[in-house]
C-alpha cells in the first residue's frame, strides 16, 4: 500500500511557479559589460528564490526589446549555490558579449516547496533546453540540444512580422500554449 502511494505521488503533476525576469547587475566598463558579484546579496534579497529550487533561464533583453535565452540550468539544491558559480559566469559573459547594449535577466522556474522529485527537474530541463534552443540556435547549453527538423510557424517559432493567423491562434489555444489566465501558486 506504501509502494503504491509513493508511485501515486511521483507521477502526480507538479505545477512549477514562473519568476521573473530579474535583472542581473552588471557593471560597465571599456571592455562591454560583466556579472557585478559584488551586488549579488541584494540580487537574491530582491529575488527572493535563492533557496528555492528548480530551473532558471539566463536571458538578454536586446535593444530592440526582444528576450533571448542563452543558458538554460537546474538544481536540486538551490538557485543560490548554483546560478552563479564561476562557470555560469563565465557562460553569461558570452552571452552579454553578443550586446552592445542590452539588459542581463534571470528567470526561475520555481518547484513547490514539496513532492518535487530530481526527476521532474530534469525533464524540465530538458524541456527548458529544446525549447530555449529552437528560440536561440546559439544556446551556450552544451548537452540537452536537439536539432530540430521542422517548425510550426507561430507555434514553435516566431511566425514573423504581423499577427498570426486565426487557425493558428486557435491551435496554440487548443494545445493550451496560450497564458493561462490563473496566478500559478506556490511562491
Amino acid at each position: 500500500m506504501a509502494a503504491q502511494k509513493k508511485e501515486k505521488t511521483s507521477n502526480a503533476l507538479t505545477n512549477f511557479a514562473v519568476k521573473g525576469p530579474i535583472k542581473v547587475p552588471v557593471k560597465k566598463h571599456k571592455g562591454g559589460k560583466s556579472i557585478d558579484t559584488s551586488k549579488l546579496g541584494a540580487f537574491w534579497k530582491g529575488a527572493k528564490t535563492g533557496e528555492r529550487i528548480g530551473c532558471y533561464i539566463f536571458a538578454v533583453k536586446g535593444g530592440k526589446g526582444g528576450i533571448a535565452p542563452w543558458y538554460v540550468g537546474k538544481t536540486d539544491n538551490d538557485f543560490g549555490h548554483t546560478c552563479f558559480g564561476d562557470d555560469k559566469i563565465a557562460k553569461y559573459q558570452e552571452a552579454l558579449a553578443h550586446y552592445k547594449a542590452g539588459t542581463a535577466l534571470l528567470f526561475f522556474v520555481v518547484a513547490p516547496r514539496s513532492d518535487t522529485t530530481p526527476q521532474k527537474i530534469a525533464e524540465l530541463e530538458r524541456f527548458l533546453i529544446e525549447t530555449a534552443w529552437a528560440a536561440n540556435p546559439e544556446l551556450l547549453n552544451q548537452k540537452g540540444k536537439k536539432e530540430l527538423t521542422w517548425a510550426i510557424p507561430g507555434v514553435t517559432k516566431s511566425a514573423g512580422k504581423g499577427a498570426a493567423p486565426k487557425s493558428v491562434k486557435d491551435l496554440r489555444k487548443a494545445l493550451s500554449l496560450e497564458a493561462p489566465k490563473a496566478k500559478p501558486s506556490g511562491l
